[in-house]
């Protein structure tokens, strides 16, 4: 699952989902790639909750975040994911511009 959105300066923002090899605690990052060169900048990760899932879980029902772009340049990503009590809901992240290129 890979979702991608271009930036108002013509930048692409790619969300996708990692885990590690035993497919637990499955993770969001963004990674901003300049289609007009090789330039990538260093992936960030979407969410301050790293226990669990999130934006995906290992029976398919949340494997649908959505990244959108905002007025200013940044991002919106909302996804479903665990929170740090071991319960789950709809989360939400914003990056500014200077967010996604810092």
């Amino acid at each position: 699952m890979a979702s991608i959105a271009e930036l108002e300066n013509g930048d692409l923002a790619v969300l996708y989902i990692k885990a590690p090899a035993d497919r637990s605690n499955h993770d969001l990052y963004v990674k901003i790639i300049d289609p007009n060169s090789s330039s990538v900048y260093d992936e960030v990760i979407v969410h301050s909750v790293t226990e669990g899932d999130q934006g995906w879980n290992s029976n398919g029902s949340w494997n649908h975040p959505t990244l959108s772009t905002t007025a200013n340049g940044g991002l919106v990503i909302t996804y479903m994911g665990e929170t740090s009590t071991g319960g789950s809901g709809i989360m939400q992240t914003f990056f500014s511009a200077s967010d996604l290129y810092s």
